[in-house]
């Protein structure tokens, strides 16, 4: 973390860790020798009042053709890193990019093949240094609005199967949301007539609303069948 960094940000901490862990993750397993760093800075305007914070994850790894960097942030693709044939590159880089995108921010990369990544996250903040007296806090500018999901959103969908829910269910408190998209696309691209439903939890998924998923399941469960 530089100098000029803040002590404290306030964000949604829970996509916040998301995107990171997914940067994270990714770096830890295309690197076999070297590092994997994350870095905090902080950049003001001239008044001090407002900043754009960068979460950057680099790595010492394989590294990314131009090819795989323009498929890797694209839904349901997987860049396959070209010396390492067992393994997708990518899952979650598309949610990640649009849980960016929720906190008014975005995701970048560079790459090399055989020398490494870098990944960057930007999210524009104002600064606040009353909201902590021990230092100054950031606040992320663009805070996401939470969704409702009741027996109202349910009435609206064809219910699947008893076990197709469960296994949603079972994804949405893992926070799988990668998993969640992939396996409600397949089940309306196999029975057309859940299409509503897959809809329905594809936008929760796209916003990391798994509590919204788990409370559609539990409302789904207790309507009665058209």
């Amino acid at each position: 973390m530089q100098p000029q960094s803040p002590t404290h940000i306030h964000t949604d901490e829970k996509r916040l860790r998301q995107i990171l862990l997914n940067l994270l993750s990714n770096a830890v397993r295309y690197t076999d020798a070297g590092e994997v760093a994350l870095t905090v800075a902080c950049q003001h305007n001239e008044d001090n009042t407002d900043a754009q914070i960068r979460f950057a994850v680099s790595d010492t790894g394989v590294g990314l053709t131009q090819d795989e960097i323009e498929r890797i942030f694209e839904p349901f693709e997987q860049a396959v890193a070209h010396d390492n044939e067992n393994q997708g590159l990518g899952l979650g880089l598309s949610i990640s990019r649009r849980l960016a995108r929720l906190l008014g921010g975005g995701i970048q990369v560079e790459s090399s093949p055989g020398v490494g990544s870098r990944f960057w996250l930007d999210l524009p903040c104002v600064c606040d240094k009353d909201i902590d007296s021990s230092g100054e806090d950031v606040v992320l500018s663009h805070p996401v609005a939470a969704e409702r999901t009741d027996d109202a959103d349910a009435a609206h969908v064809l219910a699947p199967a008893a076990e197709t829910l469960a296994h949603l269910e079972t994804l949405a408190r893992l926070g799988d949301m990668v998993g969640i998209e992939a396996f409600v696309h397949d089940l309306a691209a196999t029975q057309p007539q859940y299409q509503p439903f897959a809809e329905q939890v594809t936008a929760l998924a796209r916003n990391f609303d798994d509590r919204a998923i788990c409370a559609l399941i539990t409302a789904l469960r207790h309507t009665p069948p058209s």
